[in-house]
């Protein structure tokens, strides 16, 4: 094999590898408590519910049936979060092929295989003109280019790298609105210092990334450098990809228990009992939202957050939220 293919070998397992440790990041961290999951034809629609001091609530499993939904689930508006905290593993894996790394803006086309579609408590859309995406800019030793999206899924592509004209010609403007890499990483430090809430999500989120990055040097300490694994005989390197996603996954889930049961990971709010009852009152409210309610014609018709009048797609008016 010439050291061109054998570079891009190891760029499409290190694409793959981050992605699906990205998934398990997300997973751990998911922070959207949705009460409500409907699929429409191309469109998924996500029904969110009233939260109380968690930063962080577990993954509606039981809503989503189907392993592509899931995915597309965990990574929505995660684009950011992606390259901010998977910076440490993705410089492990690249660092023997990769000539620069850049942060970059990008418009996905118009006609994606997946639109997701989410709705506050209120009925209100969230997000209705959302259209940033974030990716990577990878430039190899021998001068190709190529694109990492480790969150396409939210937009139904699952492919986490390709060549950058091939990107850029199925599936997302590739434009000059770029920075160094590690930017993502930056602003979310920034947010940190602010006295906010937003600050106290990110800095629970913090938490579990220092107990990631802990996960992967304790892998590259007792079995091999990440880098060393992408450049296995095929077999071995997908049986050590698997054993390292899921050490990096039991790592992170006993590390996350231990913050839980000392209170690291909640809000500086705290919500009485009474609160609490009234919020899963709620929240069981949302969800039992008959069919006849949010059939496909009125949620096709919805015009979301662009229209401040109507919230009739969760039918709730009745319900002092």
């Amino acid at each position: 094999m010439c050291k061109a293919s054998a570079s891009r070998k190891i760029l499409y397992r290190a694409a793959d590898t981050t992605q699906a440790l990205f998934y398990v990041f997300r997973e751990i961290t998911f922070d959207k408590l949705i009460v409500k999951v409907k699929r429409k034809g191309d469109q998924l629609l996500l029904y969110e519910g009233l939260y109380k001091d968690e930063c962080f609530v577990p993954f509606p499993t039981s809503l989503v049936k189907d392993g592509d939904d899931k995915k597309a689930i965990l990574v929505y508006m995660a684009c950011g979060d992606a390259y901010a905290y998977m910076d440490v593993a993705l410089k492990l894996m690249l660092e023997d092929i990769s000539m620069d790394l850049l942060d970059f803006a990008t418009k996905p086309r118009n006609k994606n295989p997946l639109k997701i579609r989410e709705f506050w408590y209120t009925g209100q859309e969230a997000y209705s003109n959302h259209v940033r995406h974030e990716a990577l800019k990878v430039k190899l030793k021998d001068g190709s280019m190529f694109v990492i999206d480790l969150t396409g899924a939210q937009f139904g592509y699952h492919v986490p790298v390709m060549p950058i004209n091939l990107y850029d010609k199925i599936w997302a403007e590739v434009s000059d609105s770029e920075q160094p890499f590690g930017y993502h990483r930056r602003y979310m430090q920034e947010i940190m210092k602010k006295d906010t809430l937003q600050s106290q999500i990110r800095t629970s989120h913090e938490t579990i990334y220092r107990y990631f990055n802990n996960a992967i040097t304790a892998w590259e300490q007792s079995r091999m450098p990440l880098h060393a694994m992408l450049k296995l005989k095929e077999k071995d390197f997908f049986d050590t990809q698997q054993k390292l996603i899921h050490s990096v996954a039991e790592f992170v889930r006993r590390s996350k228990k231990r913050a839980d049961e000392h209170g690291w990971l909640r809000l500086n709010w705290r919500p009485s009992k009474a609160d609490i009852q009234e919020v899963d009152s709620k929240n069981a409210a949302i969800a039992k939202i008959t069919e006849e309610e949010t059939d496909e014609e009125e949620v096709a018709e919805h015009p979301g957050a662009e229209s401040s009048n109507d919230h009739t797609v969760l039918s709730i008016q009745g319900l002092k939220l």
